[in-house]
């Protein structure tokens, strides 16, 4: 059992809002926020907006950087990955963090890749398993859960014994 959350994050940020305004309009997606220090940030986070409106674009008007291509080309494989399924298994999880690695310079991570890994192998409940199989587990009924008919005191008790 895994206990991270894979996602992507496509963002883009400026001192200037404007033209943050015009990409979000264009693209249909994504959100606007700011820093403390005034810097604005426009984000994608979701999957699907991800494949349907931010690749497509930037595959089609490209980036003038080739450090920028080359990271945007990395951003597509995490995309696919994580698009069929494959950041679910601990190996698909080894490639996001190798491909992560080649993205942006290394980056600032706040978790080291040993660190993610290492829940594979104790997690933090070690004891919870995962059911294999769906299964259904019915307990006897209790209190006053139970109907009147499946009581096994007599419904005349109830009122002191008197009948």
């Amino acid at each position: 059992m895994f206990l991270w959350k894979v996602s992507l994050c496509f963002n883009v940020s400026q001192r200037e809002r404007t033209i943050l305004d015009i990409l979000q309009t264009y693209l249909g997606c994504g959100t606007m926020r700011q820093r403390a220090d005034g810097v604005w940030y426009f984000e994608v986070n979701t999957l699907g907006d991800l494949l349907q409106n931010v690749i497509p674009f930037f595959e089609h008007f490209g980036f003038l950087s080739a450090k920028k291509q080359r990271d945007f080309a990395k951003f597509v494989e995490l995309a696919s990955l994580l698009r069929t399924g494959r950041h679910l298994a601990r190996e698909g999880v080894v490639e996001v963090l190798r491909i992560r690695l080649e993205m942006n310079d290394g980056g600032k991570r706040r978790y080291l890749d040993d660190e993610i890994l290492q829940r594979f192998e104790n997690p933090q409940r070690p004891y919870a398993r995962r059911l294999r199989k769906k299964v259904m587990i019915w307990s006897d009924l209790h209190g006053d859960m139970q109907s009147t008919a499946e009581m096994t005191v007599p419904f005349a008790s109830f009122s002191g014994g008197q009948e």
